[in-house]
């Protein structure tokens, strides 16, 4: 009798087994192949229909992004991207890109663009754009993305190998014009150290603008070891003045774009009750 318990026992597990095996293959109505072309098919019309293209936000450095983040430009036909460059202006770099399947959809700017894989060429003996030699495994940057979602408002990627997520909105102006103002807007930055309030907070804004790292100090906060509430993210350039890699929580708000006044030398955001001034 215990025998054809454990039997019956048995088959129910294997059963259930075959039930959730059954439930798992039909969490997707389409093969992995169908969905993973449809992705790469809709990532690439949405690459290819920006009337004046795409500004990419690139993030090189791995998980540490020490380098902060830069600016580009691209412009997609079906078969090759035209690349701007803060780090060059007025010059533009074309070169095929490809559009492949590995674990996912991959975006891949595998033939060599100089604008582009600045970041990624190791400069070995060499003098690289900053005149700095041995930098024999670059600094960090990707050429190869996993698409994580495309449509005609933003593209999201994350680099294959160091795994920063890039973020690609499309140009309102034209990219010229749009490199020019980021430049434009980092040149006009003469500030490093900016002093005022979040709220009712007092508030230090520290930038190490050579490695693009912004520090906020709640200088009045103290965090769960006693110390200063600080927080350190690495940003970005734009028109308007920086943004931040990811929002950025302190003391119960959260900051990502900032804008910069050069007349006044404020530092503001729209969604946050901030006033900082250069100092």
């Amino acid at each position: 009798m215990k025998t054809i318990y454990i039997s019956i026992l048995a088959a129910c597990a294997a059963l259930s087994l075959t039930s959730c095996v059954k439930d798992e293959g039909n969490l997707f109505d389409k093969p992995t192949s169908v969905r993973v072309n449809e992705a790469l098919a809709k990532a690439q019309h949405a690459l290819t229909s920006a009337e004046k293209g795409w500004v990419m936000y690139y993030y090189p450095g791995g998980t540490s992004r020490v380098n902060g983040g830069y600016i580009y430009t691209m412009t997609f036909t079906d078969e090759e991207v035209t690349v701007g460059s803060e780090l060059f202006v007025n010059d533009y770099y074309t070169s095929l890109y490809s559009m492949t399947r590995d674990d996912g959809p991959v975006l891949s700017f595998d033939t060599n663009n100089y604008a582009f894989h600045f970041f990624a060429t190791p400069s070995g003996s060499s003098s690289n754009l900053y005149g700095v030699s041995g930098r024999y495994q670059a600094y960090g940057g990707d050429y190869e993305f996993m698409i994580l979602s495309a449509s005609d408002e933003e593209v999201v990627l994350c680099g294959k190998r160091f795994s920063s997520h890039i973020h690609l909105f499309p140009l309102q102006e034209d990219a010229e014009d749009y490199l020019q103002k980021v430049v434009d807007m980092r040149e006009s930055m003469e500030f490093d150290d900016f002093a005022g309030t979040i709220g009712q907070e007092i508030m230090e804004l520290a930038l190490d603008q050579k490695n693009r790292q912004a520090t906020f100090t709640l200088t009045e906060k103290k965090d769960e070891e006693g110390n200063t509430l600080s927080k350190k993210m690495p940003y970005i350039y734009t028109d308007k003045g920086i943004c931040l890699y990811e929002p950025l929580e302190i003391g119960g708000f959260t900051l990502q774009t900032l804008i910069f006044d050069a007349e006044t030398g404020k530092m503001t955001a729209e969604d946050v009750q901030l006033d900082l001034q250069g100092e």
